[in-house]
């Protein structure tokens, strides 16, 4: 049993750890992570030899991913108050109203369109089959919309 752990630590452990500081980019949580992992290996008895790489990895990258939302996420930048940083997020809380608004005015089927493609992030040719339309005029709509949107939020600034 001793052997075969430490011919899976030997094997596995340069390639889950290139693997986790690429996701972390951090060498102590890197550290943190395969280690946890190779633990979470040992005490699972169900993983076959013709499938370790491959559960390795995965459960490495889902590790990372729990670490990287346990993280804390800093409160003050260098150089910046609090205050600045509540001012900022005040900021864009108007912007996105504004942006919104401006949205909101257009003709339903530009703002549709605006909508599927910016937001929604849906390619121009699967916005024609939503809309039912030909692609260039789900281009045109996208187009004359988001043009209208930006005049409408220069003139509110």
């Amino acid at each position: 049993m001793n052997e075969q752990i430490g011919k899976l630590y030997l094997d596995f452990y340069p390639e889950l750890t290139r693997l986790a500081y690429r996701m972390l980019k951090n060498r102590h949580d890197t550290e943190d992570v395969v280690h946890e992992v190779f633990i979470h290996a040992l005490l699972e008895s169900t993983v076959t030899p013709q499938n370790m790489e491959g559960w390795l990895r995965c459960i490495t990258k889902n590790a990372c991913i729990t670490a990287i939302r346990a993280r804390k996420p800093e409160v003050v930048l260098e150089g910046r108050s609090p205050d600045k940083d509540l001012l900022d997020q005040l900021e864009r809380k108007e912007l996105r109203e504004q942006a919104l608004s401006a949205l909101n005015s257009l003709p339903r089927q530009q703002r549709e369109a605006v909508w599927l493609h910016y937001v929604e992030g849906m390619k121009h040719k699967v916005v024609s089959k939503k809309l039912k339309c030909k692609v260039g005029t789900a281009m045109s709509r996208t187009h004359y919309g988001l043009r209208a949107v930006r005049q409408k939020l220069s003139i509110a600034s």
